[in-house]
């Protein structure tokens, strides 16, 4: 009976270790598959990535197809044109100054390459560098040119866009009062020499026709009247122009200290002045020269500008001239350009005085040029039988002979 017991209980044993051999035997290979995974080196990296590497591995991979860069009040906005920016996986690090972004599960695809690189593209900022790390991830890297750059992400309709801020921008040093400043603060630098460079400030302006820089009858040279002595006052052609002045004496109500002598023998056409109370009588100069107004009167038509001299005027021109001062008429001259003037007056007792004046050059070189005044006037009176009709021609040529010399040839009639 214990022989029967034995060989039974012998049968079952061998029964159950033939039973249970393949399931062993598959468990060992199991077994080994999972002690690889310990054992698996994964690549070290200064980003720590908190995505399963089974997950990054299993995601579908977004396309990049642009990389644009815009300047902002701030900084600079690097933005990765994708349709789907939402869906890119983004992890951030910094290694120095450098900014790095690594961006699993996407691919840099440009129609220039598989890579972006941008130097400087704004003060504070040396580099902007975009490539593709492998075949499933982009990284970007911003690099600051002396501090680390602050970077914040955002999702536009454009893209992932990376907001870049200056360390220089960002962060501002703050600013000390001068009244706190210590007093071992070392001195003020020098200017340089480019510093010291003077400006140069340039004022243009239209002249004023009634303001006229030089005289020539204190001096009998072209001189500025700031630098005469003496007192000298000018009435220019821009004056009787203005004024409709039909006679010469008419100018010193312009002048201070000058009143007109009454007409010699009743006639209005010759003029002589009292110069500060002396009377001048009827002599003054003409372009310089001595000129005797009982010879005829002088019309106006040719006149350029009237300059009256104040004082003494016997050392220049002799003893035969008023103590009070002298007067002297300069004549209009030939111009080198066309110009061509017609005008006309009209007043009361039927007067009318038509007046032409012309000018330019009869050679092509301007060597020589003309100049012709005329005028007519006829007028009537309050009293009877006293009117005036004259007529005026006043012809002028000028040679210019050399650079220096010219010689003007005047005719008045």
């Amino acid at each position: 009976m214990k022989r029967r017991q034995r060989v039974y209980w012998g049968i079952l044993g061998t029964i159950f270790l033939l039973g249970t051999q393949p399931a062993n035997a598959q468990a060992i290979p199991n077994l080994a598959e999972n002690t690889e995974v310990p054992n698996t080196q994964i690549p070290q990296t200064n980003i720590k990535r908190p995505l399963a590497q089974e997950q990054q591995q299993n995601a579908a991979v977004t396309i990049v197809t642009g990389v644009r860069l815009n300047s902002t009040a701030n900084g600079l906005e690097v933005i990765l044109e994708s349709p789907t920016s939402d869906k890119l996986q983004t992890t951030t690090g910094n290694e120095g100054n450098n900014f790095v972004a690594d961006i699993s599960n996407a691919q840099l695809r440009l129609t220039t390459g598989e890579s972006f690189r941008q130097e400087k593209p704004v003060s504070g900022i040396a580099e902007v560098i975009i490539t593709n790390q492998d075949a499933n991830s982009i990284r970007v890297v911003v690099v600051g040119e002396t501090s680390l750059p602050k970077v914040e992400l955002f999702d536009d309709d454009a893209g992932l866009v990376f907001g870049v801020t200056p360390a220089a921008t960002s962060t501002q040093a703050p600013q000390t009062p001068d009244t706190e400043k210590p007093s071992s603060e070392a001195p003020p630098t020098q200017p340089s020499a480019q510093e010291k460079k003077p400006i140069e400030l340039v004022v243009t302006g239209e002249q004023d026709g009634y303001s006229v820089p030089s005289a020539t009858t204190a001096t009998k040279i072209d001189v500025p009247l700031r630098d005469i002595p003496q007192s000298i006052q000018v009435v220019p052609r821009q004056v009787i122009e203005d004024r409709q002045i039909v006679r010469i004496g008419e100018t010193i109500e312009n002048v201070s200290g000058v009143q007109e002598l009454p007409g010699y023998g009743g006639s209005t056409s010759l003029t002589g002045y009292y110069f500060r109370g002396l009377s001048l009588a009827y002599q003054s100069l003409r372009n310089g020269f001595r000129d005797i107004g009982v010879i005829g009167g002088r019309d106006i038509a040719n006149i350029e500008r009237v300059e009256f001299f104040k004082g003494p005027a016997s050392v220049l021109y002799g003893g035969r001239f008023s103590l009070g001062g002298l007067t002297n008429t300069v004549t209009k001259k030939p111009l080198e350009d066309p110009y061509y003037n017609i005008g006309a007056t009209i007043g009361s007792y039927d007067f009318y005085r038509p007046t032409l004046d012309i000018s330019g050059p009869l050679k092509s070189d301007r060597s020589l040029l003309y100049r012709l005044n005329l005028a007519y006037q006829n007028s009537g009176s309050f009293r009877d039988f006293n009117e005036n009709e004259s007529f005026f021609i006043a012809p002028a040529i000028t040679w210019k002979i050399s650079p220096r010399t010219n010689l003007t040839v005047e005719l008045e009639q």
